[in-house]
């Protein structure tokens, strides 16, 4: 798809002869006329088709490149057309008077319609210069080593202005307007921010993204895989979102607008001669008169004695209240408290409009006492359910403490809960609350019976786990969900095992593909007793380079879906964990126990198995011990991961009430790296581009794939050399790779180039 925006970097003093960044305001010393040379409105470009000019220019070291104290970016998205501004402060913090000129290069689809820049409250004017002119600028940069990063910006155009006077410990204020008509590339359209920092020692400034979206028809599949961005659905139509931070890469957006009863956005990304990656979208919404399947719920409560502590009791009857007092219309339920014995509200499931009052009245009395009897508190409730009722069986089960009572055998205890509740279909959402329960049962529990868990910490309220989860599955549109791919070769799909389709939210699917083709997808699931069906006619691309971040996100479910498997299963198979490192390694995943690989030095893949073996045991170890026999301590760690599994496993989309769309393993990979840090570990800087994640080690960038798999013919290159332009001339993305630095291994299509400065 097509790119908007400006590509915006940070901008920091030079050090001698410094770095030069995309957006940048160059400067000198007033009277240094022939400084800026090669860079004013007047100088001519040659239009040079060649990356390698003679002979080469050169850039005084006199010239410097002011600070970039402020970026902010606004904008409206109508329908599929965009109005952006975006805001620039330059501080120039010499006690000289300097000129200088500016340079913003542009995308070449971008239309631009405003432009003013103020300097010691004189306005200046600029000029755009085509992608042709711009490229013997970049090129004089580059072979300069001022920016390799630079060369990532050929084939733009550039706008530059001359600015002049810049007054001592000045500011300088730049804004840019533009307009563009987005492409749409199968159902979905795209908004590309590319703020990307082209250089690895540049310090970036934090920049403010603040975008609102409007539609003439519902706006579908609404999402964005940069961390923190938060997205804020203001009905079907209407949408704002908000960011503050450096990116590190594209700010990007990706939006549907259809009417449809569930529609289906594909993105793909596929480079080089490996299986591409693919991620799927389904976004239900209730037209035609369809609404949201009627459910049969039961809320299960543990009033054992530990419950009265730290105000727990009067916590979870909040949760029940709450959830009873948001039932639909068409929905019944059923009510159970489990102690030593189990009571039971009623003997069936009752109406909302027979029993809500009764219920709450059943609620407020209850009292916790006595022990813990899961057994007959979960038979209890799963029996309540029949058969072929064409509604959504559903358990609400919220406990603090261990089976005491009945069946204590967890293995056995699991095998009885699972089989009452295939009778009935029923999924089982588990919550549990304080420090004594079994992480290991409750996960298993929910993940055995098509449910979720959650845990409740202490100076956590229950009602607020309770009610978030109870929201986002109280509507749900499609049960049983099955995703056939037809005869396309898709594999390593995560989520394995699809049960339910909510309003509100978008259900994400990431997977591998074999090679561009057409597809037909179906699919189908019951609305009620009714079975439907969807078929989509699909594209996956042989070759898309432009959404590389669908490999991290692939590689992030893969990684912890494994480690997940491995606490719930407790088998560390060897296969299995030098899967897991290999990943990890390649595509920079970061968990508390793949941690080593971002260390300074580096870890070879065969101590990195070594290590991660009796991590990943003590994982599964931990887990085990969780509750009665482990301390407080272990059990909070335990659940936390619990917890951090569970959203890492997740691409959270924003519902249609509101909500921030979010990468779910960031915030444990953010949390991994600061404890090493704080412990003392030297943790190796690191730059994704494309698909691709690199390490610093050392003065050189490594690329994540070749250490996890050093196998390729090695080709040297001298950077800035007559090969290193030909490469980059003859395969445009390696000069990605190579804007890293001038110090870079990097594997590409079974080849390992090795960049390195003449003479090394």
């Amino acid at each position: 798809m097509k790119k908007i925006g400006f590509m915006v970097l940070g901008a920091v003093l030079f050090m001698g002869v410094g770095r030069v960044r995309a957006v940048d305001l160059l400067a000198w010393p007033e009277g240094e006329k022939e400084v800026g040379q090669n860079l004013l409105p007047g100088h001519s470009s040659g239009r040079r088709t060649a990356l390698w000019p003679q002979p080469r220019p050169v850039l005084p070291p006199t010239m410097i490149s002011l600070s970039l104290t402020d970026m902010r970016l606004s904008g409206k998205i109508l329908n599929n057309t965009v109005q952006m501004t975006a805001d620039f402060r330059f501080y120039n913090p010499s006690g000289n008077r300097m000129e200088g000129v500016l340079m913003v290069p542009l995308p070449p689809d971008v239309v631009m319609t405003g432009f003013v820049m103020n300097s010691g409250g004189k306005e200046m004017k600029g000029e755009l210069l085509d992608a042709q002119q711009a490229l013997s600028i970049y090129e004089n940069i580059v072979r300069q080593m001022r920016d390799p990063g630079l060369l990532e910006l050929v084939g733009q155009r550039l706008l530059r202005a001359r600015v002049f006077p810049i007054e001592p410990r000045g500011k300088i204020d730049v804004t840019v307007t533009y307009s563009q008509l987005l492409s749409r590339s199968g159902e979905l359209y795209e908004l590309t921010l590319p703020f990307t920092q082209g250089t690895g020692n540049a310090r970036m400034v934090a920049a403010t993204v603040s975008l609102d979206l409007e539609s003439t028809t519902p706006l579908r599949h609404l999402y964005s895989p940069v961390s923190g961005v938060e997205i804020h659905r203001q009905g079907e139509k209407r949408a704002r979102l908000t960011y503050q931070g450096n990116a590190g890469g594209p700010f990007q957006v990706f939006y549907g607008t259809q009417e449809d009863p569930l529609s289906a956005g594909l993105l793909a990304h596929r480079d080089g001669e490996e299986d591409g990656f693919l991620m799927l979208s389904l976004s239900p919404r209730p037209v035609g008169g369809l609404s949201s399947v009627a459910k049969d719920i039961v809320f299960v409560v543990d009033r054992s004695g530990s419950m009265n502590q730290n105000g727990k009791m009067e916590q979870a009857k909040g949760a029940l209240e709450f959830c009873l007092k948001s039932l639909g219309p068409d929905d019944r339920f059923g009510l159970v408290t489990l102690a030593t014995s189990v009571d039971v509200f009623r003997e069936q499931l009752v109406s909302v409009a027979d029993g809500k009052e009764k219920a709450l009245g059943f609620v407020r009395r209850i009292e916790a006492a006595g022990g813990t009897n899961i057994e007959e508190g979960l038979r209890e409730a799963l029996q309540l359910f029949k058969k072929g009722t064409g509604r959504v069986p559903m358990v609400f089960f919220i406990t603090d403490g261990l089976p005491t009572i009945g069946e204590t055998d967890f293995d056995r205890l699991l095998g009885k809960v699972r089989g009452w509740a295939d009778n009935s279909h029923a999924r089982l959402y588990v919550f549990g609350v304080g420090d004594d329960v079994n992480t290991l049962l409750l996960d298993r529990l929910a993940q055995e019976n098509h449910g979720a868990r959650d845990y409740v910490m202490p100076g956590e309220t229950i009602e607020n786990k309770v009610s978030t989860l109870y929201k986002k599955v109280a509507k749900p549109a499609l049960t049983d969900v099955h995703v056939d791919w037809g005869d396309a070769d898709v594999s390593d799909v995560y989520p394995r095992k699809i049960d339910d389709l909510f309003y509100g939210e978008d259900l994400v699917i990431l997977g591998r593909y074999a090679k561009g083709e057409k597809v037909s997808l179906t699919v189908s699931g019951q609305r009620g007793d009714q079975k439907e069906e969807y078929i989509f006619k699909l594209a996956l691309p042989d070759q898309a380079s432009e959404k590389s971040f669908i490999a991290r996100l692939w590689a992030h479910r893969k990684v912890f879906a494994e480690l997940d498997g491995i606490r719930l299963g407790g088998k560390a198979d060897p296969e299995v964990i030098e899967g897991i490192v290999r990943i990890a390694k390649r595509y920079g995943i970061v968990t508390p126990y793949t941690s080593y690989l971002i260390t300074e030095d580096g870890v070879s893949m065969a101590n990195a198995v070594g290590r991660a073996a009796p991590s990943f045991r003590q994982m599964a170890e931990d887990v085990r011990m969780s509750g009665a026999w482990g301390t407080p301590q272990k059990a909070r760690v335990v659940q936390n991961q619990s917890i951090a599994f569970d959203r890492a496993g997740r691409v959270m989309a924003p519902t249609a009430g509101g909500g921030v769309a979010t990468l779910g393993a960031d915030a444990t990979e953010k949390e991994t790296k600061d404890k090493l840090m704080a412990s003392g570990v030297a943790v190796a800087e690191t730059r994704a581009i494309e698909s691709k994640m690199f390490y610093k080690r050392g003065d050189t960038w490594t690329d994540g794939a070749y250490e996890a798999n050093p196998q390729g013919p090695v080709r040297d290159v001298v950077a800035l050399g007559e090969d290193y332009f030909k490469l980059i001339q003859s395969e445009p993305i390696l000069a990605k790779f190579f804007s890293l630095g001038k110090n870079v291994i990097v594997q590409w299509k079974g080849v390992v180039y090795k960049v390195h400065p003449q003479g090394e």
